[in-house]
Order: C-alpha cells, then sequence, then structure tokens
C-alpha cells in the first residue's frame, strides 16, 4: 500500500485524509510546524506523495525528492473523492518527474499547467508551449539548450524561428520575476536555467 503524508488542519469540512484513507497508507500532520519536527526524527520508509491541504499551500518548501500537491480548502478536486484519489494514484505512479517538478522555489504542475513560485504561493496558469518549455529547462537545470534543442523537444517537428523561442523564453522570465531563479541566454548558442 503506498504512503501519504498529509498536512492539513483539523476540523476541515472537506478532509483529503478522510477521502484518501483505505486506498492509501495515511499519516495526517496538524499544521506545518509538526510536519517539520516530526519528519526530522522519522525512520521508515518515506512516503510516495506529501499533499498539503491548507489556505497557504506552496508545494515547493516541503521535501526533496517526493511529489507534492497542494490543495486549498475548496479546490474543485476534493469534491470527488473517486476522480482525486484516481489523481493521487497518477501522481505517484509517476514520481516527482510527472506531475509536479520543483526546483529551488519554484513548482511546476504540468498536469494542471500552472507555476508557483513557494514566496507568493499563488498558482498561475501557463500556456501549454510555456509549460512545455519550463518543464524541459527545469529538467534539465545547469546545462545550456541550444535553440534547436528547444525547438526540436517543445515544437517536436515544427519549424519555429529563434525569434519564437525568446518570445517564449521572454514571457518565462516575466512570470519568474519573483522566483530565485533566473533563464540566462548563452550568446550565440541558446538558454540555461540557474
Amino acid at each position: 500500500m503506498s504512503i501519504i503524508w498529509i498536512i492539513e488542519p483539523s476540523g476541515l469540512e472537506r478532509s483529503v485524509a478522510r477521502v484518501l484513507q483505505g486506498d492509501f497508507a495515511v499519516r495526517v500532520f496538524a499544521s506545518r510546524e509538526s510536519f517539520r519536527l516530526l519528519t526530522r526524527v522519522a525512520r521508515g520508509p518515506r512516503p510516495g506523495l506529501i499533499v498539503w491541504h491548507d489556505e497557504k499551500a506552496a508545494a515547493g518548501e516541503l521535501a526533496g525528492d517526493c511529489p507534492v500537491l497542494a490543495l486549498a480548502p475548496g479546490d474543485p478536486r476534493l469534491a470527488d473523492g473517486f476522480r482525486l484519489s484516481a489523481y493521487v494514484r497518477g501522481l505517484m505512479a509517476c514520481g516527482s518527474t510527472a506531475g509536479v517538478l520543483r526546483y529551488k522555489d519554484v513548482v511546476l504542475d504540468f498536469v494542471r499547467l500552472t507555476l508557483t513560485v513557494v514566496d507568493s504561493g499563488e498558482a498561475v496558469a501557463l500556456p501549454l508551449k510555456e509549460g512545455q518549455l519550463l518543464k524541459l529547462l527545469l529538467e534539465r537545470a545547469g546545462a545550456t539548450l541550444t535553440r534547436d534543442e528547444i525547438s526540436e523537444r517543445v515544437w517536436s517537428g515544427v519549424k519555429v524561428t529563434p525569434r519564437t523561442i525568446d518570445s517564449h523564453v521572454c514571457r518565462l522570465r516575466k512570470r519568474l520575476k519573483d522566483a530565485t531563479i533566473r533563464i540566462q541566454g548563452v550568446y550565440g548558442d541558446g538558454y540555461v536555467l540557474l
């Protein structure tokens, strides 16, 4: 049975723990502070997923390599327990490389195509190509990606001009203005995420 750690305050009208209990082994933490305290000393199997169910859920600060699902009370995914359970199964089956990708203070949910900068805590919807470009940059952080590589991986088979790639990078830079990461141009070559 898969293990899920859930951070949610008690007394919520729609509890994620109650919805997922039975399908998964669930460990519930009442606050971010109790989560941090208990996970420092916890021994045993690590979770397959951490669910943060709180008003100010910001997934990026919680755990290193474990996928994190951030849900605010009233999230539409909470309305149907069966769909939430299926969504969680999908995230866990894919691990941290599908569904949610984190790097420093940036969280990209490319199932929902949203970008969250941890400090702001607000999820911003991304157009498909910007999401695919950011995913590629996050997966290859620190490595220079040529415009040809970007074109081949993001636009797959469609010939795009360097200006098209540059304009998508420009829009991503604006979305990442509050993040600690930045997309840097490499003269005559492409881009690198630092």
